[in-house]
């Protein structure tokens, strides 16, 4: 009579589970896949950097023209979102203290190399746009900046951006606060997806030189690292090869935002 009392809630009920965790695998994969499409098309939308670069001429590429902030920061939200969802049947063992008891080879299978690669260029592409807008932004204030300084201009031209909508609330276009909102944005984006990739390569692969794949990100990368010969114990993974690629991009997009920041304290409005 036990037996027959145990056997729905003890032996499948892991199986279940195992199920379960499988499934949501399999949706987050196909929605992150979704994602990375949509996010290829935004980047198709943004207009050459190079068309402001155009002096004494009508910057026809780029006039009349807005980029969709708020679509591409809901994008960035579901993929931080998404990515959340894939990771958590591989970081939970680990957030649980349960890292040795076996269950990581249960949870790994379910974040595969393509899986790893798709998450990766997912990033790549959200950092290639974050830092074609940010261009876009210095461009557009030396333009200014090069108009204001013509005989007959009393009066320094305002940034102008596309709309921002935050809830009901639409900021003006022309307004400091909207820009410094989409830089902090833009930090907070790159720096929560840092981090979570960054955990998902520790999980996957481990750590092959005591700080997975440093970068100026991490609280100790201005510490100097031991000589190569001295840092890597095993080959690195495709994905491992593929983030370090990555890092430098990262940083330059960082970096610009910071730029812009400068740019918009000293526009003063």
């Amino acid at each position: 009579m036990s037996g027959a009392t145990d056997g729905p809630t003890g032996p499948d009920q892991p199986e279940d589970d195992q199920a379960s965790g499988t499934d949501t695998a399999s949706r987050a994969v196909r929605q992150l896949s979704d994602l990375v499409v949509e996010l290829y098309d935004f980047s198709r939308s943004i207009p050459p950097v190079t068309a402001w670069k155009q002096p004494g001429t009508k910057i026809r590429s780029v006039d009349g023209k807005e980029l969709e902030l708020d679509r591409i920061l809901k994008l960035s939200h579901l993929f931080l979102g998404t990515l959340s969802e894939l990771l958590h049947p591989l970081l939970a063992p680990r957030i649980n203290g349960n890292e040795s008891d076996g269950s990581d080879g249960d949870a790994a299978p379910t974040l595969d190399q393509p899986s790893e690669l798709l998450v990766l260029s997912g990033y790549l592409r959200i950092i290639e746009i974050y830092h074609s807008i940010l261009e876009h932004i210095v461009a557009c204030a030396e333009h200014r900046k090069r108009q204001a300084s013509r005989p007959g201009w009393h009066t320094a031209i305002p940034l102008s951006l596309p709309s921002l909508t935050v809830g009901k609330y639409t900021m003006q276009s022309t307004s400091a606060t909207q820009v410094l909102v989409l830089v902090h944005l833009v930090e907070s984006t790159l720096t929560q997806s840092h981090h979570m990739i960054e955990a998902m390569v520790r999980a996957r692969h481990g750590d092959c030189d005591g700080s997975a794949v440093n970068s100026p990100l991490d609280p100790g990368a201005a510490a100097p690292l031991p000589p190569a010969a001295e840092v890597y114990h095993r080959p690195l993974s495709v994905a491992e090869v593929t983030l370090k690629g990555l890092r430098p991009k990262e940083e330059a997009a960082l970096q610009l935002a910071r730029t812009v920041r400068k740019i918009v304290a000293g526009f003063g409005y």
